[in-house]
């Protein structure tokens, strides 16, 4: 029996242990909580006397970076704000409510300061969320709202995709100014430890800075917090993916140059490369945001590629027309010739055993010579009516002459025949070696433009 009592003795003090007390420690919390807002005026400011200013930090601790829009040049982080103020009509002393060192009331209960991001370009302006609000027994209010902040930042992509943005985010009381709230900055001003790392962006520096502001609508002075923060771009994307595609399709034109002429896909090549370039250029520029203050050095970067290729699909087109024309086109002038066959391709390290047009005067001399030789043996019939007495042996050498001279000339007919084609020949042979001198030409130029171009990207960039 006792042992039934004292078992149920056991019990009942579980019971006032798991239920009484946390009555009893609900009741004081109650009490306490009807205390401190009984009396309590949500729109008055905490200070003892209406000259005095409340002084409220601000900190900011960083989560993560959402979106950088270059375009639209707008930021959007996901951050933390740290909030703190004293108000001494929320003091009250712990040891008289069981300990209790801590309350939590809802924002709209107790008096806030109305900070707001400045720089902002959300839909709704305020967007921190509405939690609640930790009061310590010493009156110290700590205010810890997370936000989703989304702010101007006026992009600079000269440098792009080798670029690092400066940016800021404005923090300010919107009604009071600096005799009422005082604003300065949280112990932990700019908190990064719990940021999670961005994929294409990386934080280098970041503070914060309590300014003073004047307007000119307000003899008062305005006081506000700015974070100001560093992001600096993470290139390898951008290199795998437009950089060496880029540098790799631009190479591609020397391909072009070294391409026989026969092969008929020289233009074709070029052009489809300026296309490729073209497509590079509309995404760099659907990422810059549309202003004529400046351009991306990598946009000038196509730019002059165009430029190049439009002159190497021009120096295609000349070298086609030089290598197909033959000796029914006209002649060029001796000067291009001069250019074309001889002082250019010592320039191009070219050689060529033989050259048609450099001694082009010298060969019209020595055919004029050999019209001018005309020997009387080929004229025959001429001797033979001369000197014949017109027996039988003579008409019978008469005969034979006569074959012979129609022989001789038919042979001199082929000749001529020959001559002529050979010389056609010849002309257009020195016309394919003009459009080889040029397409070394126009690779050594290209060769040399691609390099200085490239170097001096990197180097104005860098």
């Amino acid at each position: 029996m006792f042992k039934d009592i004292l078992n149920n003795t056991t019990f009942i003090s579980y019971l006032i242990h798991f239920f009484l007390v946390p009555v009893f420690t609900s009741r004081a919390e109650n009490i306490l909580y009807s205390t401190l807002l009984q009396d309590y005026n949500h729109f008055t400011r905490p200070v003892e006397k209406g000259n005095l200013s409340v002084v409220v930090s601000i900190g900011l601790l960083l989560h993560q970076i959402i979106d950088v829009d270059e375009k639209n040049q707008q930021i959007q982080l996901h951050a933390q704000l740290n909030i703190t103020w004293i108000d001494k009509r929320l003091s009250w002393n712990y040891n008289n409510y069981d300990g209790i060192k801590k309350l939590r009331f809802p924002k709209n209960v107790l008096w806030t300061p109305d900070l707001l991001l400045y720089n902002s370009v959300a839909e709704e302006f305020d967007t921190s969320y509405p939690v609640n609000i930790l009061v310590n027994y010493d009156g110290t209010i700590i205010w810890q709202p997370p936000a989703i902040l989304k702010f101007s930042c006026t992009m600079n992509i000269v440098f792009f995709p080798f670029d690092s943005q400066y940016c800021e985010m404005k923090f300010g009381s919107w009604t009071y100014d600096g005799s009422k709230v005082e604003l300065t900055t949280y112990p932990e001003i700019f908190d990064i430890s719990k940021l999670i790392e961005n994929t294409e962006w990386s934080l280098i520096d970041k503070y914060a800075i309590q300014n003073i502001q004047y307007y000119k609508c307000c003899p008062e002075p305005y006081y506000d917090v700015v974070f100001k923060f560093t992001l600096k771009r993470k290139t390898i994307y951008y290199g795998i993916n437009l950089i060496i595609p880029c540098l790799i399709i631009t190479l591609m034109t020397l391909i072009g140059f070294i391409f026989p002429s026969e092969a008929g896909e020289k233009t074709s090549l070029q052009i489809s490369i300026m296309l490729s370039i073209c497509i590079f250029q509309n995404y760099v520029s659907d990422m810059s945001p549309p202003s004529s203050d400046s351009v991306p050095f990598l946009g000038m970067f196509f730019i002059y590629c165009l430029l190049y290729l439009s002159g190497s699909i021009v120096a295609t087109t000349i070298t086609l027309a030089v290598h197909n024309r033959s000796s029914k086109s006209h002649y060029l002038s001796y000067m291009i010739i001069k250019i074309l066959s001889k002082w250019l391709p010592y320039f191009c390290l070219l050689r060529r055993p033989r050259t048609r047009f450099c001694d082009m005067k010298d060969d019209d001399d020595e055919i004029k010579n050999e019209k001018m030789e005309k020997i009387e043996c080929f004229q025959i019939m001429e001797c033979i009516k001369k000197y014949s007495d017109g027996n039988d042996n003579d008409k019978e050498m008469l005969s034979q002459v006569l074959i012979l001279e129609k022989i001789l000339d038919d042979i001199k007919e082929y000749k001529k025949v020959f001559d002529d084609n050979h010389e056609d020949h010849l002309v257009e042979k020195d016309y394919e070696f003009m459009g080889i001198v040029i397409d070394r030409a126009c690779l050594v130029i290209s060769s040399i433009f691609i390099v200085v171009s490239t170097i001096t990207f990197f180097i104005s960039v860098m």
